[in-house]
């Protein structure tokens, strides 16, 4: 017993060392949804509304694509404590992380095998040190939170099946808050639960009052959502991601019967097939930089074989009841991400990667079988785990800083820590190509009642009804804005990239360089101008 405790504390301490090493600093920088998710914390810690001054909103405006509220309601405890920091604004993703790790423990310790408690050890230290539970616990990502909640309705799911009924209720109501923490879950959990009571209606039936009462309260928690379901609130980020339209206007099946269905089918199919390709999930990275690690994918390459063999143990164990509940995840998790245009994006489906770690440890556990002798299972499981961290190191902790840092924001921080030094000066920064509002609220802590003042004019058509968003700001001296060469003319400092304003350009409006920020390779991000009151514009 001694020694299963000692190997439980050192994975679970593998996988805190992971998640929380240096959070605050890596990733250097904060992207802009953490940024704005960790300012909206702040801004309802301190005056019970968000920056568009909305008293506890059941969708966060953010940019005007509605980001879930749960992540941000959660931040507000770390805010109380840390300020609003990058290390409060990612510490629910990492104790997420945390959550993941224990929950996904103990549902495959009640995996009904001989050697269950092995197999669990197993499947938590490579959940522990998979690539993408690391990246996506180090970020501020409402899909991990929403993962957690999920795993952890799950395991309650299937201790109510065998043991304590009433486990189906408190499932439910976690089930139903995770639709509140990430847009995905609102397909998910409904589907989920729905087939769950299917596949499982002869032990969910015994107890009928409390199966009537899980899904009334799973409703009942629905209810805020539900009253703006025809709201551009609800609809707006599927509207921003749906390819419909688009498909089939510019496909073949325009002119023959049912082309719009027929398109749609062949869209969705494809969207979906991607998320199961071993390419995307074991040798190439996402596309978008925040979402990947350099030179990693989401699992690393050597996952493909036992991955191989999982599949196999699922499919001989299929009759279990774990194992049919992570089929019905395997299989529900890309519909949500297949309905939009992206065609592998990598936050939308962490449950099915949840489940596939699962998958791969399984195999795992079968190759270990084969050997003999004690020793040599030791020796197989070392050796993949430090190979592992080597990846993980390389990737992660040392090229992610040279190579991410601009994805992140840092350089954006830079500059508005960098305006400091012109305290007295009217400042005017292009937001054409950098839209830096919210690092400038973030980085600069401003008083949340000043900027709600500076953002009505966003929502007076309705808080939920107006999804239009610009990128004009005007916060004590700094004025963010699309550049206007008039603004040459009046003696301010400009501040734009190299493309906003060129060489030649600030030569022609007699601009003189007072400043530039430059990346790791020396390449200049941003550049200050001081501009002439004299010149001829």
């Amino acid at each position: 017993m001694k020694i299963k405790m000692m190997v439980i504390f050192l994975v679970l301490l593998l996988g805190i060392f992971l998640r929380f090493y240096k959070l605050d600093v890596i990733p250097n920088g904060i992207d802009s949804d953490e940024a704005s998710q960790g300012y909206d914390a702040y801004s309802i810690l301190k005056t019970g509304k968000d920056r568009y001054g909305e008293i506890f909103p059941i969708f966060l405006r953010s940019f005007g694509n509605y980001q879930s509220p749960l992540y941000t309601y959660l931040t507000i405890i770390p805010a109380s404590i840390f300020d609003l920091s990058v290390l409060a604004t990612r510490l629910v993703s990492a104790i997420s992380g945390i959550v993941i790790l224990i929950c996904t423990f103990f549902l495959i310790l009640n995996f009904k095998h001989v050697k269950r408690f092995e197999i669990a050890i197993i499947t938590a230290l490579f959940m522990a040190i998979s690539p993408w539970a690391v990246l996506f616990s180090r970020t501020a990502v409402e899909a991990n939170l929403a993962l957690a909640l999920l795993v952890f309705s799950i395991l309650l799911l299937v201790l109510s099946l065998d043991k304590h009924r009433w486990l189906f209720l408190i499932g439910c109501i976690f089930l139903s808050l995770s639709t509140y923490a990430y847009h995905a879950e609102r397909i998910i959990s409904v589907v989920f639960l729905g087939l769950f009571i299917c596949f499982f209606k002869k032990q969910m039936f015994k107890e009928k009052k409390i199966l009537i009462l899980g899904i009334i309260v799973f409703f009942i928690i629905q209810l805020p959502q539900l009253i703006l379901i025809n709201s551009p609130a609800y609809k707006s980020r599927l509207d921003q991601v749906q390819y419909w339209k688009d498909e089939y206007n510019n496909s073949h099946f325009k002119n023959i019967p049912f082309g719009q269905s027929l398109s749609v089918i062949r869209k969705f199919s494809a969207q979906y097939i991607a998320y199961f390709s071993p390419k995307n999930i074991f040798f190439d990275a996402d596309e978008q930089p925040i979402r990947s690690m350099p030179d990693l994918s989401v699992f690393y390459p050597w996952m493909l074989i036992p991955f191989i063999f999982g599949i196999r143990v699922f499919l001989k164990e299929r009759s279990n009841s774990i194992v049919k509940i992570l089929f019905l995840i395997l299989l529900i998790s890309p519909i949500a991400a297949a309905l939009t245009s992206e065609p592998f994006y990598t936050i939308r489906v962490l449950p099915l990667f949840w489940v596939i770690t699962i998958m791969i440890s399984f195999g795992i556990f079968y190759i270990l079988e084969k050997f003999k002798l004690i020793y040599l299972r030791y020796s197989f499981v070392i050796i993949l785990v430090l190979f592992s961290l080597v990846l993980l190191y390389n990737s992660y902790f040392i090229l992610l800083k040279y190579e991410r840092m601009k994805s992140f924001g840092y350089y954006n921080a830079v500059l508005i820590k960098k305006l400091d030094e012109f305290g007295g000066n009217k400042i005017i920064i292009d937001s054409a190509r950098t839209n830096l509002g919210i690092w400038l609220f973030f980085v600069n802590k401003i008083d949340p009642s000043k900027l709600q003042k500076e953002l009505k004019h966003y929502v007076q058509k309705g808080y939920y009804s107006s999804i239009e968003f610009d990128d004009k700001y005007q916060i004590d001296n700094i004025e963010i804005k699309p550049l206007s060469f008039s603004d040459a003319c009046k003696g301010n400092i400009i501040i734009g990239d190299p493309l906003s304003i060129s060489d030649n350009q600030a030569e022609g409006h007699k601009l003189k360089t007072i400043f530039e920020i430059k990346d790791l390779n020396n390449t200049i991000i941003f550049k200050g101008y001081s501009t002439n009151r004299d010149s001829k514009c």
